[in-house]
């Protein structure tokens, strides 16, 4: 934001939250900026004119916001959730992508704000008039994130087949980059040489997910039948660490075909973060920190962990990134 603070999006509350630090000191103040009609906010982008566009889960839905934090229009999706926003350049207009199904939308920022929102959320609003269109579509269940390439197309990553796709920049049918059975795309980095990184996780164990038995309520003792053995009880089984291998792929700029210049066993990567001449590739369950030299073409790992999730990286101070294709906070 104009003042240097940044906007959080977070869950189960829908809140939008406002971190304001002190650059002198480790001290930072916390504050709501926004009260969400949603219970997930996954994803935040800065549109023009101080603009803020929220998508959320599992509602499907953009809102728009203003400088002050009210919500000025929304927009619901046929899809359980809002998964990435990209900007697309020269124009106010923003690309979605979606979960459950994997869709992409395209929304005209002008039109949206100019149309009147259907009182009935229940029904879907006339697109036309709002400013919303259908831009691809995907056979994978989810459309985990977008970037732009140097070619003004668009690049979307996929789960749970991992799979990279490239749309025409005008939409349509998408020509398949990266083909693969299992896996997820956890990031899409396009370097300012015009090559593409990617980075690609894949588990064959259902670590992610956790089991849960679901038990009807226990009777009283008046109801209970003492013929009948107690139910056992079973506890949710405790996820395990990852166990599959995260894998940074590279497309070059000339066309050639994709190559596997990094890979780790046991360690979920989840951002690429350009910084200087590397790239940090966060990640891990156990908070591993590695890095993939373009230059060198070598892949380090830096000391020191905790039992943490390393799920995104941003520069204090010094230098930048020179481009990040994560398109969330700050919002301007």
């Amino acid at each position: 934001m104009e003042d240097g603070s940044w906007l959080i999006a977070t869950g189960p509350s829908g809140q939008i939250l406002k971190v304001t630090f002190d650059s002198e000191s480790p001290n930072f103040r916390t504050e709501v900026w926004a009260e969400l009609n949603s219970s997930h906010a996954l994803v935040l982008l800065s549109l023009p004119g101080g603009y803020l566009a929220v998508g959320t889960s599992p509602d499907g839905r953009i809102h728009i916001l203003d400088k002050t934090g009210a919500v000025v229009t929304s927009v619901d999706l046929p899809v359980d959730s809002v998964l990435d926003l990209l900007p697309l350049e020269h124009e106010k207009t923003f690309l979605v992508a979606t979960r459950n199904p994997g869709r992409i939308y395209r929304i005209d920022l002008t039109a949206l704000l100019a149309s009147q929102p259907d009182s009935d959320t229940s029904n879907k609003p006339i697109w036309s008039e709002r400013g919303v269109s259908e831009f691809g579509a995907i056979r994978d269940r989810n459309v985990r994130n977008l970037a732009l390439a140097p070619n003004g197309s668009i690049l979307a990553g996929s789960s749970p087949s991992g799979n990279l796709y490239q749309f025409p920049a005008q939409g349509g049918s998408p020509t398949i980059l990266v083909d693969q059975d299992r896996g997820e795309v956890t990031d899409i980095y396009v370097a300012p040489s015009g090559d593409v990184y990617v980075v690609e996780s894949g588990s064959a164990a259902k670590n992610r997910i956790i089991n849960t038995t679901n038990l009807s309520p226990e009777k009283n003792e008046d109801e209970k039948d003492a013929s009948k053995p107690a139910p056992t009880i079973m506890e949710a089984a405790t996820p395990d660490a990852f166990q599959g291998r995260s894998s940074l792929l590279v497309l070059p700029s000339d066309g050639g075909l994709p190559e596997t210049v990094a890979s780790r066993a046991n360690l979920a990567i989840y951002r690429i973060v350009p910084f200087e001449n590397v790239l940090l590739l966060p990640g891990g369950d156990d908070g591993e920190l590695v890095d993939y030299d373009p230059v060198a073409r070598r892949s380090l790992t830096f000391p020191g962990s905790d039992s943490v999730q390393l799920t995104d990286l941003r520069p204090w101070g010094g230098s930048a990134a020179p481009f990040s294709s994560s398109p969330t906070i700050p919002a301007d």
